[in-house]
This record gives structure tokens, sequence and C-alpha cells, in this order.
């Protein structure tokens, strides 16, 4: 957890001396670029498949807001990747494939997915990348831990974590929870 906020801070770092060096801001992580023209055409995206849905009661973002969003999304799907790669975690097309039949599933049937999509700002071009990026997050989970991230309160409980003032039980520390939660 601490190498992906280490990362994320080199990213945002990184957009800023390219910010200060260049009229074109970008921002490298790893052989990618996050170019303007990356957040805009999303940006954009997003406002054309809002214009095909009812979106009567949702609170979207627009405008500064909206472009931040979108420049944190491929940052941080970048930074996924980037990770991913460097740690051996690799994701297939049937892992994506399967994990979109699983978001379709869950909002009722292909049918409702644009608005699914455009309540949660993610702009249909970019749909495949939020499904790897989700992919690699887990996949950096059980990389680290050795479960799936729906564990780790579980984990937390059992084992402690100061940053969310969660005491744990005595004697129990990241090896011992670590082999509880994985076998149990």
């Amino acid at each position: 957890m601490k190498k992906i906020v280490a990362l994320i801070g080199a990213g945002v770092l990184a957009i800023t001396l390219t910010a200060c060096g260049s009229s074109a801001i970008e921002a490298s992580v790893g052989s990618d670029k996050v170019t303007v023209s990356d957040v805009t055409t999303s940006v954009n995206n997003i406002l054309a498949e809002r214009k095909k849905v009812d979106t009567t009661g949702m609170n979207l973002p627009t405008g500064d807001a909206l472009a931040l969003n979108e420049l944190n999304f491929h940052l941080i799907a970048y930074l996924l990747a980037d990770t991913a790669a460097q740690n051996g975690v690799t994701i297939t097309p049937a892992e994506i494939a399967a994990r979109r039949a699983s978001i379709v599933s869950q909002v009722g049937t292909e049918k409702n997915l644009p608005k699914a999509l455009v309540g949660a700002n993610i702009a249909s071009a970019d749909f495949p990348m939020y499904l790897r990026t989700i992919l690699y997050d887990e996949g950096a989970v059980v990389a680290r831990f050795g479960f799936v991230p729906k564990l780790l309160p579980d984990y937390k409980g059992l084992r402690g974590d100061t940053s969310d003032n969660i005491i744990g039980i005595a004697g129990i520390g990241e090896k011992t929870g670590t082999e509880l939660i994985s076998t149990f």
C-alpha cells in the first residue's frame, strides 16, 4: 500500500514537473503518458453519453471537477498497471470478460450499462481500462496478502491497523493474520 501511495505521489510530481516544462501537460507512468488530449477525450465522451440517458437525480461533476476526476482515473489506471507489471500481476481477457459480465449482472442488463457508466462517470470507451484497473488492484492485494480484497477488513480486525485505529488481537501479526484469513 505504501508503494502505491508513493507511486501516486510520484505521478502527481511528474504532472507538476511536466506542466512546468511544457505547454502540453502530460504525465508519464512507465512508458505510458496521460495527456490533456486523453483527459479531454474522456470528458467529451462522458458529456456526450450523459445526453443519451436520463440523469435525473444523479449528482454528476462538471467542468474542472469532471476533468480532475478523469485525470485521476487515468493516472491511477496507469500507476496500477505499472505496479502490476513490476509485481508480475497479469490480467487475462477472460478475467476482463468475467468482470464485465459481473457488472452487467449487477446493473440488471446490458441495456442498463450506459446509464450505470454515466452515473459512475466512466466513458464507455474507458470501460475496458476501468475493468483492468479493478482487476490490477485486486491482483495487487492478492499478490501482497495472499487473499482477495473483500477479506481485508477481517485481516485488519485480526492484526490491527494503527492508521484506522483498529486494535486487533494481541499476538496476531501479519504472518498469523494472513494464515488465518487464507485458511478460514
